[in-house]
């Protein structure tokens, strides 16, 4: 596989209105199997990390998908900036989706042992009971939120000292009480109990992607309202968040100006 043939089979996959390059760099990391430059859109592929070119498909297409995703953000206006969360819901809903079309296409191949694939079953059903009892344990937990309040004891009192549960865990159970759990698991099943807020559009959605056989981040998009950020809106968030951090420096500024001076008189 040459560079040239790996770049073929990315644009297979999608069309980019800004040309890159793909490079194998001949060395191995311990860090990283690739990487991702936006200013000069340079796909850098540590190849000796990798067994097979199956292995490297997956992540030039992961690399790709910061590509695609920084020509949609440059075409907007939005430049990346340093420190900010590049591995979002959008990137992984995006990537799964790319290599939902890369293997139907022939370009990056499933394959599974029957040891692999047996152990990988006995994962996911243990993966179902534990959404299962979610389930049962959310129904237990209302019916003591109704005694607590007959009886009236303190239900806060109940779940941090005889449960010893956090609310958001109490919270999320009870809501997994309400949603339905057969042959998902636990991860898809708390997307189920967010799409309860949501509106009724997003939860069909939602149910639909999950039938589909769509992975947890593909199924999560479908809470994002598309929206996309204006070069305006982002230049005046990244202004507030400037001004917050001057404001921060000059008060720590003060400070420090204030304890030499401190010392200075102490010295004299």
């Amino acid at each position: 596989m040459t560079n040239e043939h790996i770049k073929e089979m990315l644009l297979e996959l999608e069309k980019t209105d800004i040309d890159f390059t793909v490079t194998m760099t001949g060395k191995e990391s311990k860090k990283v199997n690739g990487l991702y430059k936006p200013t000069t859109h340079e796909i850098l592929i540590h190849n000796l990390n990798f067994k097979n070119d199956n292995q490297l498909m997956y992540t030039a297409i992961h690399e790709y998908t910061h590509h695609l995703i920084n020509v949609r953000n440059e075409k907007n206006g939005i430049s990346s900036q340093k420190g900010e969360k590049s591995h979002t819901t959008e990137f992984w809903a995006k990537m799964d989706d790319l290599v939902e079309k890369a293997v139907k296409q022939g370009i990056y191949f499933r394959t599974r042992s029957e040891k692999l694939k047996n152990l990988i079953e006995e994962a996911k059903g243990i993966d179902h009971e534990i959404a299962v009892l979610k389930k049962k344990l959310g129904s237990l937990l209302e019916e003591i939120r109704e005694v607590s309040e007959e009886e009236n004891v303190r239900l806060e009192d109940i779940y941090t000292n005889d449960l010893k549960m956090q609310k958001k865990t109490v919270l999320n159970c009870i809501g997994a009480a309400h949603v339905q759990t057969e042959n998902i698991g636990q991860d898809m099943q708390e997307v189920l109990v967010k799409s309860l807020k949501k509106s009724p559009a997003q939860r069909e959605a939602v149910k639909t992607a999950i039938s589909e056989g769509k992975t947890v981040e593909q199924v999560k998009k479908h809470f994002s309202t598309n929206k996309e950020i204006s070069k305006k809106e982002k230049l005046l968030k990244e202004k507030i968040h400037i001004e917050k951090t001057i404001d921060v420096l000059n008060q720590r500024l003060d400070y420090v100006c204030s304890e030499l001076r401190d010392i200075e008189e102490e010295e004299t």
